[in-house]
């Protein structure tokens, strides 16, 4: 089996989180008298936080309209999400053959780990990687090489699953091969034009491609 380690984003990728994180970002922008529509904000859908509110906001308010946003989020709109169809069994089934399914997400931690605990889906990863500020941990690629000196991974023996040009950009800069999803909020467009070493329409293709992809 060529990848001792999976890295899986999560919103587009585990969980379609779209409802909840739409509603919070147009929450909180609505604090400061803006109002964009759901569609509007959907290509932010992925990507930092701080890269939607600079687009919107000056750059003095942008720490101010995150602290919202993730106190609006973590109120309970973390928790308007669904599962996608085949998740639980393909981490379910990568656990079992021996891979190391972890979490890799550009939210906080500490929230991955409550969408995780709420949708039952914790039991199934080695490791569960997010941003943190004091630590310093600020972006994807962050987030990788943290899961890699924290399972003692080689980067040749991980894989990067995600929705967006965030995720594969990450990857690659880590040094790891990156698998686009197209369930998810990336257009094929998007994740083609990035670099990649395969592109998956399902979850279960997913664990397909991890379970037989040959050295």
């Amino acid at each position: 089996m060529r990848y001792r380690a999976a890295f899986f984003d999560l919103d587009g990728t585990i969980a379609d989180s779209a409802p909840g994180i739409l509603g919070s970002m147009q929450y909180a922008l609505g604090r400061f008298g803006l109002h964009p529509t759901k569609e509007q904000l959907r290509k932010y859908l992925g990507p930092p936080l701080q890269l939607m509110f600079a687009d919107f906001l000056p750059p003095e308010q942008v720490a101010e309209g995150v602290r919202i946003y993730r106190e609006y989020y973590g109120g309970g709109g973390l928790f308007d999400a669904e599962i996608y169809e085949g998740i639980p069994e393909a981490l379910r089934r990568l656990k079992e053959a021996g891979v190391a399914v972890c979490l890799a997400t550009a939210k906080p931690r500490d929230t991955a780990l409550r969408v995780l605990d709420h949708f039952e889906l914790t039991r199934w990863f080695a490791l569960v990687g997010g941003t943190d500020e004091a630590a310093g941990v600020m972006d994807k690629t962050a987030v990788i090489r943290k899961n890699m000196r924290d399972g003692g991974f080689a980067p040749e023996d991980c894989l990067m699953v995600g929705d967006r040009r965030d995720d594969l950009l990450g990857a690659r800069a880590a040094g790891v091969d990156g698998l686009g999803v197209l369930y998810g909020y990336g257009s094929r467009e998007e994740l083609e034009s990035h670099p990649h070493i395969a592109l998956a329409d399902s979850p279960l293709a997913v664990m397909e491609f991890v379970l037989h992809a040959e050295d």
